[in-house]
């Protein structure tokens, strides 16, 4: 299977995906829009070219680690780190990789749906490195762990089914959504891909 789904697969399998979980397609799509830009590899000319797209959290980082990660100086605070492309980046990520493998997954969002690797097991995997070599491998596991985050929690469902993109934006990117404009964000990629015609 190759690592990137055409677009006419992506297409097929998020429209299939919604219907069957009562969904309008457009909603899963913003999502995805939103947290990768609808790729879940980093492009040909991309200094990590052909790899997964993640983001490293510092601060997930040292809450499951109890360490600093050992790259980011003493100078830089880790909120300040989070907020730096340097720290958060998948070079930042391969190498907390290399300090604490399990720790780094955990603290590391992936692929089309930015899925943090502490919810491993919600998304259906038996153990941090499956998750993580499931979504380094494909974009159709990363689509289906998309799905399962979302359909996995009953609030988030309804609030997708219902097009509740406040609550959507809550319970998919956290508490502090509204200080990054992320319900906003899923609204203005609703409407673009809205006028989008996909054939059923």
């Amino acid at each position: 299977m190759s690592k990137l789904l055409t677009p006419a697969e992506k297409d097929f399998l998020i429209t299939e995906q919604a219907k069957k979980n009562l969904i309008e397609p457009a909603v899963l799509r913003a999502i995805v829009d939103v947290e990768s830009s609808g790729s879940g590899f980093y492009p040909v000319g991309h200094l990590s070219a052909g790899k997964c797209k993640v983001r490293f959290e510092p601060d997930y980082f040292q809450k499951f680690s109890n360490s600093r990660p050992y790259f980011i100086p003493a100078s830089v605070t880790v909120d300040a780190a989070k907020a730096d492309p340097r720290f958060t980046g998948r070079e930042a990520y391969e190498q907390a990789v290399i300090q604490s493998p399990a720790s780094a997954i955990q603290a590391t969002s992936f692929g089309l749906g930015q899925i943090m690797g502490f919810n491993f097991q919600r998304v259906g995997y038996v153990s941090l490195m499956d998750f993580s070599n499931a979504m380094e491998d494909n974009e159709y596991n990363q689509l289906q762990a998309f799905i399962n985050f979302i359909t996995a929690d009953i609030n988030l469902l309804s609030a997708a089914q219902n097009k509740d993109f406040v609550t959507v934006a809550r319970l998919y990117n956290g508490k502090k959504y509204a200080e990054r404009g992320y319900d906003k964000k899923l609204v203005e990629a609703y409407q673009k891909v809205s006028l989008i015609k996909i054939p059923a």
